[in-house]
């Protein structure tokens, strides 16, 4: 076992991994890479890349996580940034109402989310490491921790609480779901999105593998292992789907020019093909997200 993973999964404490990928990995923005492992926990199945070449805790706290993505860290330009995938996060939400909801959104950043459920929602929180997006929300009336164990301390509950694309680089996946699910409030609900490790472009396009692991990502989750970290984490009537957020035309980007295309279009290609690709990918589960749902229980009548 390589030396630099750790000795237990964070996920089910296990002891043994098997390798699953060695290679060049994303280091940053596209087109800079370096070499990597990644190996699989040969018990609940989760796959990490070694330590040894992930992105440290603290790059988060600072701007180094964003200046490794090649990201300007000014609130204007990470709205630009995530604008687009706020749809997707919307629907994930307005799934379960919206309106006079108390909303928690953990690793959100510059709050780019909550800009858009503010005004609907009863109150919206964000819990972000960074402090200078810390600052910029609290000065638009956000409340605001610098971590799931300050929001905890505070003792407030939600009805929402949120965690978009963040659990696969944490140290301790396990120990975040647990402490996220003692924020949700009786009858409230947990969302939790991750990239999908079954992916169809992991075996469509060889060149992709490169794309998909990366530095910044510590953890890559199957729907099996997502679903066995909510076990372990005790939590309870938790399920797991596939969502994809990108357009056919990305898919033949990739086959035709085994690199990123983005959001570009292909004329011969309309909406009706996009809704069958998403609908196609979501039914196989090898779409390009993974969606984790908790809904805790409704309090005991007295």
């Amino acid at each position: 076992m390589s030396e630099a993973l750790p000795a237990v999964c964070a996920v089910c404490r296990a002891t043994r991994w098997q390798v699953t990928f060695e290679g060049n990995i994303r280091d940053g923005a596209w087109g800079s890479f370096k070499p990597g492992t990644v190996m699989r926990c040969t018990s609940c199945g989760v796959e990490r890349l070694d330590e040894a070449n992930c992105l440290e805790d603290a790059a988060y706290a600072g701007t180094a996580y964003r200046d490794l993505l090649q990201q300007a860290s000014d609130l204007d330009a990470q709205h630009r940034l995530h604008d687009s995938v706020q749809g997707h996060n919307l629907a994930l939400v307005m799934a379960h109402g919206l309106r006079g909801k108390r909303v928690l959104d953990v690793g959100g950043g510059a709050g780019t989310f909550l800009g858009y459920v503010r005004g609907v929602a009863r109150s919206v929180t964000l819990v972000e490491p960074m402090p200078g997006f810390r600052e910029a929300v609290s000065g638009q009336g956000i409340q605001t921790y610098a971590s799931v164990d300050g929001a905890v301390s505070a003792g407030n509950l939600f009805d929402i609480v949120t965690c978009f694309q963040v659990i696969e680089h944490v140290q301790d996946p396990r120990a975040l779901l647990e402490s996220m699910q003692r924020l949700v409030a009786p009858s409230g609900v947990l969302i939790v999105t991750t990239p999908n490790r079954n992916d169809v472009l992991m075996s469509l396009v060889p060149e992709f593998r490169s794309f998909f692991f990366r530095t910044v990502h510590r953890w890559y989750f199957d729907a099996d292992s997502l679903r066995r970290l909510a076990e372990t984490a005790g939590l309870e009537n938790a399920s797991v789907r596939s969502l994809h957020r990108q357009s056919m035309a990305n898919a033949f980007g990739w086959m035709l020019e085994r690199r990123p295309v983005g959001s570009a279009k292909l004329e011969s290609l309309d909406v009706a093909a996009d809704l069958f690709w998403k609908g196609y990918l979501e039914q196989r589960g090898s779409a390009d997200t993974l969606v984790l749902e908790v809904i805790r229980p409704g309090e005991s009548p007295a």
